[in-house]
């Protein structure tokens, strides 16, 4: 199976470019031209405008939509962090296949959204019409991670690009709007370990009680996290480097924000969103909130790692930058100006300034996503990071529903800076870990309906809302068509 998907990945992100912006700039002007006041549809015209940068045409349909729901159960589920009993997995999938009236079933049949079922991994699963087995990675569910892997590396590859062939398959047969959802026991420990890691934090601030703990289990689940992180050398991603040992700090990616190093050593962020680095005399890096935005700075105020959309670039003391981007290929120049590549498929290692890669509890000391979702991750996260890798490198639309979905959103924009620009948020979900990814990819959920039941669900309700607004940009009257006045609009202000 795993020669079926050798390169999927890497061949995926390749195709990743970013919205076309002469398509955009042409949508907005048709939408200006309708009979209504420029702008008065707010966020539907935005939906209507982005979705014309992805497709690169200015009108667009969606009449074909389909949701993909991943099953997998969880080995963490052993330590008590969920509050449903694991059998429940399988169980719920058998009533989605029956369309028995799961919350999934109810509103994909009103939106007209096809839904598929994928078992990935389900303890005890027997084969049931209507749930595709035929890529049942881990038949026992992932290992506990707060005593091993989640999954064998090679493992977690064949989840993600299975998620970005069902993308590339269902595109081909005229799919234009896509929607993912997932059911395991335990998985939203495991999402936000995933986006811990990712964005370098571990402060219990970000642990949600999920789909409800009583105040014991919601104290273990806490630990069981921070145990996890650490264990796989996670804990540490996103802090900044101590100056007096030279230890140099994991990096995710700065996302944008590229710091320069002024004489006397204090870095200024040209894009802060709150992620203010200060160098005193000494080296020592102060950050206010890292976010996952780690730089490693040696004694010498030396910046010698910064990423940037995928650019690793070095900052002299000077305040020159070397920009260091080869083909995906994140690169480390030290103090001598020697760069080290530390690219190796798909994880990105951390290299000092003597050039040497410091070693971890684990090898997911490295925090590529690759290694994040190995370690800590689980197959629903995995297959749903390759549905939106696949959705931005065959530039469709594609709807994130809820905390589980935003952890695979996020690690999708680690694997493929831009791939967020093909993404839409279906609603505000109110686990911590959720606000969080939101912000830091820049998502806006369209609904504030207060859903925690998982599944998906927020996904067929989003993509009724794009679609009407794909029907309203298409079928609204212009001033042109009905010869109407519209000089007077030039003055108008709103």
């Amino acid at each position: 199976m795993a020669d079926q998907f050798h390169g999927i990945l890497e061949d995926a992100v390749a195709r990743i470019a970013p919205p076309d912006r002469e398509a955009m700039h042409l949508a907005r002007k048709h939408l200006d031209g309708l009979i209504k006041p420029a702008g008065s549809l707010g966020d539907l015209e935005i939906i209507g405008e982005r979705i014309a940068g992805m497709t690169g045409n200015v009108i667009n349909h969606v009449d074909k939509k389909v949701h993909f729901l991943f099953g997998a159960d969880n080995g963490v589920y052993d330590e008590g962090v969920s509050g449903t009993p694991q059998h429940f997995t399988g169980m719920l999938m058998r009533l989605y296949a029956g369309r028995r009236g799961c919350c999934i079933d109810t509103f994909c049949k009103k939106a007209e959204v096809d839904l598929r079922l994928f078992d990935l991994g389900i303890k005890n699963m027997t084969p049931c019409p209507g749930i595709d087995s035929s890529h049942r990675l881990m038949p026992d569910g992932t290992g506990n991670i707060v005593r091993e892997r989640a999954m064998p590396p090679e493992t977690t590859r064949m989840a993600v690009e299975f998620g970005i062939t069902l993308v590339r398959d269902a595109v081909k047969d005229g799919y234009r709007l896509f929607g993912t959802g997932e059911v395991g026991m335990g998985n939203t420990t495991t999402a936000t370990a995933c986006i811990m890691a990712c964005l370098g934090r571990t402060d219990e601030s970000l642990v949600g009680r999920g789909g409800g703990l009583t105040d014991e289990a919601f104290a273990k689940k806490k630990d069981v996290i921070a145990r996890a992180l650490a264990l796989h050398g996670l804990g540490s991603v996103g802090a900044t480097p101590d100056a007096a040992t030279g230890d140099v700090a994991n990096h995710i990616g700065t996302d944008g924000h590229s710091p320069s190093i002024d004489s006397g050593g204090i870095s200024h962020d040209s894009v802060t969103d709150g992620h203010i680095l200060s160098i005193d005399a000494g080296g020592i890096s102060h950050d206010s909130v890292t976010g996952g935005h780690a730089l490693s700075i040696d004694a010498s105020g030396i910046s010698h790692c910064c990423v940037t959309d995928g650019h690793a670039l070095s900052i002299d003391v000077g305040g020159t930058t070397h920009d260091s981007f080869t083909d995906g290929h994140i690169l480390n120049i030290d103090a001598g100006g020697t760069t080290h590549d530390s690219f190796t498929d798909g994880h990105i290692l951390n290299i000092d300034a003597g050039g040497t890669t410091p070693s971890g509890a684990s090898s997911c000391g490295s925090a590529s996503p690759l290694e994040i979702l190995s370690c800590v991750g689980g197959l629903d996260i995995a297959a749903m990071t390759g549905v939106f890798i696949g959705a931005a490198a065959y530039r469709v639309p594609v709807v994130v529903d809820g905390m589980i979905a935003a952890s695979a959103a996020l690690l999708a924009e680690r694997f493929a800076p831009g791939t967020r620009a093909y993404m839409f948020g279906s609603h505000n979900s109110t686990e911590p870990a959720f606000m969080a990814a939101a912000q830091e990819l820049g998502l806006s959920p369209l609904l504030n309906l207060r859903l925690r039941v998982g599944e998906g669900t927020g996904c067929p309700l989003a993509m009724q809302i794009i679609e009407d607004a794909l029907y309203a940009m298409n079928n609204m009257a212009s001033f042109k068509e009905e010869a109407l006045e519209d000089n007077y609009r030039s003055e108008l202000k709103f």
